[in-house]
């Protein structure tokens, strides 16, 4: 009987310069079980991710909701750029009761975490119904706090 452990790795094979793709390439590397088992491990552990999970849109902004770091997922969202995004206060492209929003964002940043359904309007597009999650990520120096705001589709 024989067993055996692999770990895959795909990529996309990407023209130089021009962002077209040519193909898919998958590789297969063996990997004894201990490695298997330290890889998930430090998966499982991880303290502070930053990033949700794939597909959902993620933003960092600060305490009053200016956008400090943005996913590319969020910026295809809101129809901008992360450059772009840089600095513009996310609160404004949610439109129905944004003084609530603020009212929340403020709660977030004394540390609770806030889940609420609302309408989005990107830039140059049609309003979408969407699920917000905004968490607090506190300095690690007891500094200035941070929101990380988790923006999926309505259905999930």
């Amino acid at each position: 009987m024989c067993v055996s452990y692999g770990w895959q790795a795909n990529a996309k094979v990407h023209a130089r310069g021009h962002g077209v793709d040519v193909g898919d390439t998958t590789k297969t590397v063996p990997v004894t079980p201990q490695q298997l088992v330290r890889t998930v491990e430090g998966l499982l552990n991880r303290k502070e991710e930053l990033r949700p999970t794939f597909g959902d849109a993620w933003v960092i902004t600060d305490s009053i909701g200016h956008i400090q770091e943005i996913g590319v997922d969020a910026a295809r969202v809101l129809n901008l750029s992360q450059r772009g995004a840089r600095g513009r206060n996310l609160a404004t492209f949610f439109v129905e009761n944004r003084p609530k929003l603020m009212a929340e964002l403020l709660r977030a940043a004394d540390g609770l975490s806030i889940e609420r359904m609302s309408t989005l309007q990107p830039r140059d597009r049609k309003p979408m119904r969407v699920q917000v999650d905004l968490s607090p990520l506190p300095d690690k120096h007891g500094g200035r706090v941070y929101l990380r705001w988790t923006i999926s589709p309505e259905s999930r």
